[in-house]
């Protein structure tokens, strides 16, 4: 079972992408994604819509380049990535392009078999992402993939049963 760590940022650019990736990843070992396609969500959806095969398109992309050159575009287009990391103590990183605009940032660490790891180790790790790249919000869930925009993200907390005080 995994934590999944989410932070919110405004600051979806160039900068911010490589600085994350740069920390968390080997960019030379995961540049290539290998006619990866990226699952977008369209943009004709209610926020709160149920998802299924009807909601999404897909687009071809080789590398985190081009996938960044993607969600980048002006026309906000909404999909997440999810690579692997170099840091030991963190599974995956996850980047999430939103649909309105902004950018989560997101780490999955270990939350033991049944969750039962203390939430301290998430909650530093939370706070190393706050300090480092911007974050407006912030949320820790389990097992969960990131919201599709700051709506969904701020219902995701509220509906959250981990509380960090």
């Amino acid at each position: 079972m995994n934590y999944n760590i989410y932070g919110l940022t405004t600051q979806r650019n160039r900068q911010i992408l490589d600085l994350f990736i740069d920390h968390y990843c080997n960019r030379s070992d995961v540049e290539d994604r290998k006619d990866e396609e990226l699952m977008i969500l369209k943009k004709t959806l209610p926020e709160t819509c149920d998802k299924d095969s009807e909601t999404h398109y897909w687009k071809k992309s080789d590398n985190l380049t081009n996938h960044f050159n993607i969600g980048l575009e002006p026309k906000n287009h909404c999909f997440a990535l999810y690579i692997d990391a170099i840091k030991p103590d963190i599974n995956q990183v996850i980047i999430k392009f939103t649909s309105d605009g902004k950018l989560i940032l997101g780490l999955c660490v270990d939350a033991g078999e049944n969750g039962d790891k203390p939430l301290a180790e998430a909650i530093k790790t939370l706070n190393e992402l706050k300090r480092n790249y911007g974050i407006n919000a912030d949320l820790i869930l389990i097992e969960t993939p990131p919201p599709d925009n700051e709506v969904q993200f701020y219902q995701e907390f509220i509906d959250s049963d981990l509380r960090i005080e």
